[in-house]
Formats: C-alpha cells, structure tokens, sequence
C-alpha cells in the first residue's frame, strides 16, 4: 500500500493528465488569472470574460469576491501564489478542484461529486464537503463548523481544526485534528492525534491506531484500538438500541474517569483500562483484558462498582503496573480561564482556574489553520502577553499542560 505522501503525487500527476486533455479538447475553455483583483472582474482573466464560465479555472494571483458565488465546472484550481478570499458564501462543485494557496470564506461548500485536494489552506465559518473524496496536506480550519458528507471519505494528513466537526462519511485521520466536539456517522480510522474538548461520538466502525483525548467518548458500534484512549469524564462503549464490541490489544491503554459498557457491547482483548471514577459493566468481558478501578465498590470480580454482566472465568485485575502512572483524570482539576479584553488591542489578559500547578503552554492559530505564535513556561494561575503586530481577526488558542495535554481552547478575536 502507497503512503499518503507518494499517494499525493500521483494525485498531481493525475491532476495534471487531466489538465492537459481538457486543453486539448474541442470545446473546452481555461481561464487563467492575470493580476491581483476582483474574481468576478473580466479583466482579471486571460480570457476578458466570466471565470464561472471557464471549463477550467486557474488562480495565479490575489483574488477578492464580494458576492455570493455557486458554480460547477471540471476543474478548478488556486496555485501556490494565488488566493481567493470571500466575504461573502462561496459554494463551488468543480469535478477536480486543487488548492495550493488560500480559500477563504464565511460559508464554503464543495458540492456535487469529485475530488477535492488542499495543500495549502481552507478556511471558513462553516466548511461544507461533499465530494467524493477530500484530501487535505495542508491546513482546512472552520471557526464554526466542518462537515464530511453523508458516505464521503476526508483523508486528513495535515491540520484540521473546527469548532463541531460532522463527519457522516468515513474519517481517515493521519496527522492532527482539534475540535471542541466531534460527531461520526459512517467510520474512522485514526493513526494521528485527535483532540476533542467535549464530547466526541465515536462512527459505527472505529479503529484507532494513534491517540484520542476526549472529555468523553461514546462508542456506537464496532472496531479496534491499538492505540490510547484518555477521557477526562467518560468512555462509554454502547447506544441505545444497537450492538457491538470494542477489542483493545495488548499494547492500547484507556484511560477515563467514568467506565459504562452497555448491554449487548463488548469489551474484548488484552489491553489495559484505567479508572479513576464510577464503572459499570452491563455487557461482555472478553479475553485477558486488566481493567484496574481504582476505587470499586465490588470485593470480588470484575472489582467494578457495578456488574450485571459477564466476565471471563479467572479474570484479575490490576496487574499491570501502568495505571499508576498513567494520569487518570480528575474532574476537580478541570481548567476554567478568562481571556480579555475583546477584541484584543495592546495586550491578552489570561486569568486560569483549576489548571494542575506548574507551568503552561499556549499555542496560537489564525483563521487559516496555521500556528503563529507560542508561549512556554507560562504562570498556571495567568498572564498577559503582549499583542504581536501580525495578529489580526479571529485566532484560536490552546492552551496546553506541563505533560502536553490540552487543557482548553478558546477562540480569540484581536482588533484590526
């Protein structure tokens, strides 16, 4: 199997293959930036007429939009020196659409079918895709939403960042993905770092060979985790109304505060779980799995707080050293903070409650996805930071602990 990065230049070299046929067709057209402007402007374009005309649309330079647009042609494409930033909706159905620059806009929606590839940097409030297939190696940031049609594949090998991610086809994650919650449909396969900051509903398949942190994680259907699992809150493995099972292997490690397993799901494997909270098992434990409560109510096993379900005979518990040291969530130390003024002019004031003593870092994101700025060692009871001169609209901030993990992420906005 190809990896993703020998997979994107075969993506090119298609693209191009493309591009070339389509010159050579009889009727086709392509149109071709020719100075920094107005999208909808002819002038702007080689051919001195409407680009949503143009069979094939190409973006060398600045462009600016200041109305709404919807058009579907074969192939539509922004070069690393070109952007498009709109002000206004931007819904776009070409078969083959490329971005190696910017895309920007309130409202973005890829629609009909197709191929959608982003090297560079997608950007909006609300982020619609619906194509076929969405590949992105560069950054694809919505301050409000992202949303992966129904039975759509988002292959993620870059950053993707979003307020609620929607995700109703097939997720493939490879790199990073931060969101305040997640929602999957369909199917995820996870071999990067998801962080979600609320609650995160895991698809009907799920396959986690990375790392997941989460507030809490509901688990819908089946899968596997190779991988770890920490829950700040609670992992549930079930849904009412449907079955399945969750095996975890000898080398994943869960950790949660609250552990439920519903009926008619199981719990199978030999990995290792962590609980620092409340567990209840109301389903199936399977195999030679060690799940170490670190205060059940039960003396005898599954040593849980409450069990109306089976186990296997001979199980033990906390055997392996590990839960120990694993940090186990502690809902009394949640991270509480106050960011102002907004917008910001001069300086960022942080006020921070209930942050673990020690020291803090703070990572800073504008609203293409890109990280600007970073601050370590900060106070974990506050500070203020001067404001950098190239910080202007909307960012978003994380603020992350001394051991890496997220505490919270808020949304900044500095003045122009």
């Amino acid at each position: 199997m190809l990896d993703p990065i020998t997979m994107n230049g075969l993506r090119k070299t298609v693209y191009a293959a493309v591009l070339a046929f389509l010159h050579t067709g009889a009727d086709a057209s392509t149109c071709t930036s020719l100075a920094n402007g107005e999208f909808v402007v002819a002038s702007t374009w080689d051919c001195g007429c409407d680009p949503t005309s143009c069979d094939t649309l190409i973006i060398r330079h600045a462009l600016t939009a200041h109305t709404d647009l919807e058009f579907a042609r074969t192939v539509f494409v922004i070069e690393e020196s070109g952007s498009l930033v709109s002000d206004r909706k931007f819904e776009l159905g070409s078969t083959y659409i490329t971005i190696d620059g910017e895309l920007e806009a309130p409202y973005l929606r890829f629609f009909d079918l197709g191929e959608l590839t982003n090297n560079g940097s997608v950007s909006g409030s609300s982020v619609i895709t619906t194509k076929n297939v969405t590949y992105n190696y560069g950054s694809f940031y919505g301050s409000d939403s992202v949303v992966i049609g129904w039975y759509r594949q988002f292959q993620n090998n870059g950053s993707l960042i979003s307020n609620v991610l929607y995700s109703l086809g097939t997720l493939n994650n490879y790199a990073t993905i931060n969101s305040n919650s997640l929602f999957m449909h369909l199917s995820l396969f996870n071999a990067g770092e998801i962080v979600v900051l609320g609650r995160m509903t895991g698809a009907l398949f799920f396959d986690n060979d990375g790392t997941i942190s989460a507030d809490s994680l509901i688990i819908r259907g089946s899968g596997y985790s190779q991988g770890t699992i920490v829950c700040a809150s609670a992992f549930v493995l079930g849904y009412e109304g449907q079955t399945g099972d969750l095996v975890i292997t000898g080398s994943s490690l869960l950790v949660t505060e609250d552990f439920h397993i519903l009926q008619d799901y199981s719990l199978e494997g030999s990995g290792t779980v962590c609980v620092s909270g409340h567990s209840e098992n109301h389903g199936a434990l399977v195999g030679s799995l060690d799940i170490c409560d670190a205060t059940p109510t039960m003396t005898v096993p599954p040593y849980l707080d409450v069990n109306t379900g089976t186990f296997p005979w001979g199980y033990t518990s906390c055997t392996e050293a590990v839960c120990s040291t694993a940090g186990l969530p502690d809902r009394s130390t949640e991270a509480t903070a106050r960011f102002f003024p907004s917008p910001v002019v001069d300086r960022l004031v942080v006020e921070l409650e209930g942050v673990p003593a020690g020291l803090v870092d703070l990572e800073l994101y504008n609203m293409l996805g890109k990280q600007v700025r970073v601050e370590r060692g900060l106070p974990a009871i506050g500070f203020t930071l001067v404001r950098d001169p190239g910080s202007v609209g909307l960012h978003l901030a994380i603020l992350r602990g001394s051991d890496g993990r997220v505490l919270l992420t808020r949304s900044i906005l500095f003045a122009p």
